[in-house]
């Protein structure tokens, strides 16, 4: 959950990427709550779909008996499309929560501000797991313009 914390867009947020969801297994993933290995990757993929989600404004409990399938169809239902599948909830999901980001980069978030508390257990946390910000996002460059695909060089992108 500290790394939810640390690169969640509005602040230290249980809600942008609940992975403790995994963990306890109420959504179809289970992950091992002792385990380090794979949730970097496990909450880019929450975060993705959550934003998503959030943009179709549903509920978050939604999410604990539907998945990125339900999302898809739903939302293609909905705007008339003949094919929406979960790769674009994905995409449209890291588009949404790039550009949440890149406001905040705009705000003066940037370098450091994705450091976990230092009132959290540093035994409880590997050292590469502290400084989030250099490994997942590149920095902004001055150009603002995004183009036609929604995109833009300026926005911060994870890997």
């Amino acid at each position: 959950m500290g790394l939810g914390y640390a690169t969640s867009n509005r602040g230290a947020c249980h809600l942008r990427g609940y992975s403790p969801a995994s963990e306890l297994g109420v959504i179809g993933l289970k992950t091992d709550p002792l385990a380090w290995e794979g949730k970097g990757a496990l909450l880019k993929l929450l975060q993705d779909l959550h934003a998503f989600s959030d943009s179709l404004d549903l509920c978050k409990f939604s999410a604990f008996s539907e998945g990125a399938e339900h999302y898809a169809e739903q939302y293609r239902v909905m705007v008339g499309l003949d094919k929406f599948e979960v790769a674009d909830v994905l995409q449209v999901g890291e588009r949404i929560y790039n550009l949440e980001r890149y406001y905040n980069n705009l705000a003066g978030w940037g370098e450091g501000s994705d450091y976990l508390p230092s009132a959290s257990p540093k035994s409880r946390r590997p050292a590469a797991a502290r400084k989030v910000t250099s490994a997942n996002w590149t920095p902004c460059s001055t150009s603002t313009t995004p183009s036609a695909a929604g995109r833009t060089a300026s926005f911060p992108r994870r890997s």
